[in-house]
């Protein structure tokens, strides 16, 4: 199937689309707002999510969201202001993970180096540049993983026992998870088998997941869907 062409920056039309398409069975429930898995936050921005991580220098994001005054104001309620945000981390450069990014004026830009042309292609300029593994921020420590497909630097983020997809894909209402919509992904194929490669290393350690926590729906407790994605 061709890759359709997306907008940079998600419509008014496409919000109230995934809306729809949230409560009509393709999704468990859209990101509940607030909600806490372990120590990560979730904020729930419309019809996606972003995640605070509290550390010991102030807070990291994971994403940057829809709407900017409302990924800020999620952040203050959660004790924060957003000069106390260090670290954004970007599962990838689509205009509705990064568009807050502004708001946070002490904040490093952080993607894997494969997410740089997009994200310069969305006028977002990457500070520095992430790698597949392990880095500290804060005291806390974030694992990264490389899923291309979604686009050329997708990711997936770990910390406490929390892993956040990104768009790698999307929580059913039965507790399954499901791949990304083809239409959204420049290689849909390659999405799948990045994803499956990461339940192949995690089916490993089962017993660092407590969360899988898709950008579009609510959380699924546990590591079994990934492991039966």
């Amino acid at each position: 199937m061709p890759t359709l062409p997306r907008p940079t920056r998600p419509s008014l039309f496409q919000a109230l689309l995934c809306l729809v398409l949230l409560g009509g069975g393709c999704a468990n429930s859209s990101p509940v707002d607030g909600k806490k898995l372990n120590s990560v936050v979730t904020l729930k921005d419309l019809f996606t999510s972003a995640f605070l991580v509290p550390t010991d220098d102030g807070a990291v994001l994971v994403d940057a969201g829809f709407r900017a005054d409302r990924i800020e104001s999620a952040v203050v309620a959660a004790g924060f202001s957003p000069a106390d945000i260090t670290d954004v981390l970007l599962t990838h450069g689509h205009g509705d993970h990064t568009v807050a990014l502004p708001r946070f004026p002490n904040a490093r830009v952080r993607a894997l180096e494969a997410e740089r042309e997009l994200l310069e292609e969305e006028g977002v300029e990457m500070t520095d540049p992430l790698a597949a593994g392990e880095v500290v921020l804060g005291g806390v420590t974030f694992e990264i993983f490389s899923t291309p497909g979604h686009t050329p630097g997708n990711a997936m983020v770990l910390v406490d026992r929390v892993l956040m997809m990104g768009d790698s894909a999307i929580a059913n209402q039965d507790g399954t998870l499901a791949p990304t919509a083809e239409r959204y992904s420049d290689d849909p194929d390659q999405l799948i088998a990045s994803v499956r490669s990461v339940a192949a290393v995690l089916s490993e350690r089962t017993d660092v997941i407590d969360w899988l926590a898709p950008a579009h729906s609510d959380a699924l407790p546990g590591i079994d869907p990934l492991l039966a994605f």
